[in-house]
């Protein structure tokens, strides 16, 4: 069975022609031309660049192109398998730079949605109130008394309607009045959403 590359090395070769001149009048690169000859598939462009440099070759040749490229098709065709190159079929989960970005997609949003729960929660949650002083029941000497405490950043507090200075940190400090009619402390602290929490703290006033 006379191959394509056998067609078209005796073609050329009818014709006196070098494989240089045929290069020259197809425009075609030497390399590409005496691997086809040699029906090196492999090392060629694809079967449609290849199905291209045939019809010229042909026509240089005054070869027929029909016949020619049907040959090609059935040669080409046993050396590859298949023209079409056929997609592997997976045998297994593969990971993939696409999934890695998708995951890290997801990890944003899920922190962003978090960060976003948590702080909508803690906006609409009463704030926190600690009392360091005084303690439940404690002797005052003093006509004045320092009330200390600590509750969440950015509330206001009050002790006995008196506003207390709140720091950075939530820590509070304010001093009031007292007397023998004085029987416990009210410290309120209010949120910036308006909720509240009020705690009372008894005590004993000796003058």
């Amino acid at each position: 069975m006379r191959t394509i590359g056998i067609i078209i090395r005796e073609a050329r070769l009818s014709k006196k022609m070098a494989l240089s001149d045929l290069s020259r009048l197809t425009k075609i690169k030497q390399d590409f031309i005496e691997k086809i000859e040699q029906e090196r598939w492999r090392e060629l462009p694809e079967y449609a660049t290849v199905a291209g440099f045939v019809k010229r070759i042909a026509q240089c040749l005054e070869l027929s192109e029909d016949r020619l490229v049907s040959t090609l098709r059935r040669d080409y065709s046993i050396d590859q398998k298949n023209l079409v190159p056929q997609k592997e079929i997976a045998t297994g989960f593969i990971w993939q730079p696409k999934y890695t970005f998708f995951m890290l997609v997801a990890m944003i949003l899920a922190i962003f949605t978090t960060y976003i729960i948590a702080q909508y929660i803690s906006f609409n949650s009463p704030p926190s109130l600690t009392i360091y002083k005084p303690v439940e029941n404690e002797i005052i000497k003093s006509r004045y008394f320092t009330v200390e405490g600590a509750t969440s950043p950015d509330s206001t507090v009050r002790v006995n309607n008196q506003t207390a200075y709140v720091e950075k940190d939530g820590r509070f400090f304010t001093e009031i009045e007292v007397g023998s009619e004085t029987k416990e402390i009210i410290i309120k602290s209010v949120s910036r959403a308006g909720k509240e929490t009020i705690k009372k703290v008894a005590i004993n006033v000796q003058e």
